[in-house]
C-alpha cells in the first residue's frame, strides 16, 4: 500500500513539475563510420554539461570540412520521461559545435538524446583541367594539372602537367591560385615539382598566381623540352608585380631573365601609381615615367623622364598612362650586371635620379607616423598623419618624402 502512495506521490511531482527531470543523462550516440571513428568524452551527460568530441580519421583518410554534426533526437518511450512541454526537437535539428583543436570539438548537452556523425574520406591526388589561351581562332587547349595536396598544411604542388585534348598549338596557361578536392578541402598551391611540365613544348607563356610569398619552383620546373640544341623554348613567366623581383632573380629563372622573358603584371585604378622594383625593368611605349622634384623648396613637380623607357632597379617612380579606372599592364625584367641570378633584391635606394624625392619600397615598408611622407591613392598623394602609426606601403610601390 505505502509502495504503490509513493509511486503515485512521484508520478504527480513529474507531471506538475516537468523541470525535476531537467538533471537526467541524456545519450552521446554515434553513428556507423565508415575510414574513421569519433570518441566522446561522455556516453551520457546532463543538460548543460559540456562535451568533447575526438576526431579520429584512419591512417590516410581525413575529415570531410563540415561534416562533422551533432543532431538532436527524441527518445524512444520508456528511456526517460517525457512530457509534451519539454518534449526533445526532431531529429534534423542540429546542436551548435566548436572546434578546440586540430582533432577536437565540444558542444554543449541540449536536453534530449543527440546523435554525432561525419563523413570521413581516403586521401589522393587532385585533378584540374585547365583551358588555356590560344591565339588562333576556333583552337582551343585543355591541359589536365595533376596536383598533390597536403593535408597536414592545406597546400598543394603541381606534379605533372600533360595535353588533355586539342592541338597542340601555342597557347598560355594561368597556374591555380588554390585547388578543392571532393570533400570541399581548399588547398593553397605553393610548389611546382621539378620537370612538371616536361615535354608541353607548345606553351608559350606561363602566369603564376597572385600570392603573398613566392612559390617554391623545383629545378626544371619549367623545362618544356632538352635543355640543348637550337630549338630549345624558354617560355615568358608572367607575374605579380609585387613578385616580379623575388623570380626574377631566382637561379631556376636565369634563363627567362636573361632573355628578357620575366614580367611583371601592374594592376591600377587609376592614371597613376607609383613603382619601385628590386630589379631594372621597361615599361610599355604608351606608359609614361615621372620623378619628383622640389621646386624652391616650396612645391614639388613632376619631371618626365620619357616613355616605354627602362627604370633602374631600387628607385622611386610614378607611371603614367592614359586610362582612368582599372586596367592592367605589363613590365619586363632587363637583367643587368649588378643584379644577377641568384642574388637577393636588395631594399636600399638607388638614388640613380637625382634630386628624386620618391623613395623606393621594395618590400612591404611601415613608416610609423614619420612626418612629411605621402602616399598615392586616387591620383592624389595624402599625407600619413600621426593617426596612422601603423600604416604600411606595399611592395614595389614608392613614396614621397618632402624635406622640408
Amino acid at each position: 500500500m505505502h509502495k504503490n502512495i509513493y509511486k503515485l506521490i512521484l508520478m504527480l511531482l513529474a507531471a506538475i513539475q516537468p523541470t525535476a527531470w531537467a538533471s537526467a543523462n541524456w545519450r552521446v550516440n554515434i553513428a556507423t563510420l565508415q575510414n574513421g571513428s569519433i570518441v566522446s568524452s561522455h556516453t551520457t551527460a546532463s543538460s548543460g554539461q559540456q562535451v568533447t568530441l575526438t576526431v579520429v580519421p584512419n591512417e590516410y583518410c581525413h575529415l570531410k570540412a563540415g561534416s562533422l554534426v551533432v543532431e538532436n533526437t527524441t527518445s524512444e518511450e520508456g528511456d526517460h520521461p517525457t512530457f509534451a512541454s519539454r518534449r526533445a526537437p526532431a531529429v534534423g535539428s542540429f546542436v551548435s559545435l566548436s572546434q578546440t583543436g586540430t582533432n577536437t570539438y565540444s558542444f554543449e548537452m541540449p536536453d534530449n538524446d543527440v546523435i554525432v556523425s561525419a563523413l570521413f574520406f581516403e586521401e589522393g591526388g587532385i585533378i584540374v583541367d585547365v583551358e588555356t589561351e590560344v591565339e588562333t581562332p576556333g583552337q582551343s587547349n585543355i591541359l589536365s594539372i595533376d596536383i598533390e595536396p597536403d593535408y597536414d598544411t592545406f597546400t598543394a604542388t603541381i606534379n605533372v602537367v600533360e595535353q588533355k585534348s586539342g592541338n597542340m598549338v601555342p597557347c598560355k596557361v594561368r597556374l591555380p591560385q588554390s585547388v578543392t578536392d571532393a570533400a570541399g578541402n581548399v588547398f593553397e598551391v605553393t610548389t611546382v615539382a621539378a620537370y612538371a611540365f616536361f615535354g608541353q613544348t607548345n606553351i608559350t607563356d606561363i602566369y603564376l598566381p597572385e600570392t603573398t610569398e613566392p612559390m617554391n619552383i623545383e629545378a626544371r620546373a619549367f623545362l618544356l623540352d632538352n635543355e640543348t640544341g637550337e630549338n630549345h623554348h624558354v617560355p615568358i613567366i608572367h607575374t605579380p608585380i609585387t613578385l616580379l623581383d623575388d623570380y626574377a632573380l631566382m637561379e631556376i629563372f636565369s634563363e627567362n631573365y636573361v632573355a628578357s622573358k620575366m614580367m611583371g603584371i601592374v594592376t591600377t585604378q587609376h592614371n597613376y601609381r607609383t613603382l619601385a622594383c628590386g630589379v631594372d625593368v621597361k615599361v610599355p611605349d604608351n606608359i609614361t615615367v615621372y620623378t619628383i622634384h622640389a621646386k624652391d623648396n616650396s612645391q614639388v613637380v613632376l619631371n618626365a623622364l620619357g616613355t616605354g623607357i627602362t627604370i633602374k632597379a631600387n628607385n622611386g617612380v610614378i607611371l603614367a598612362s592614359s586610362i582612368d579606372g582599372r586596367h592592367t599592364y605589363e613590365v619586363t625584367a632587363i637583367p643587368s650586371d649588378d643584379r644577377p641570378s641568384g642574388m637577393t633584391p636588395p631594399t636600399d635606394n638607388a638614388q640613380t635620379y637625382p634630386n628624386n624625392l620618391l623613395i623606393p619600397v621594395v618590400s612591404e615598408r611601415h613608416f610609423y607616423a614619420q612626418r612629411n611622407y605621402y602616399i598615392l591613392k586616387n591620383n592624389k598623394f595624402y599625407p600619413i598623419s600621426m593617426e596612422d602609426a601603423d600604416k604600411c606601403c606595399p611592395a614595389c610601390r614608392a613614396i614621397l618624402h618632402i624635406p622640408y
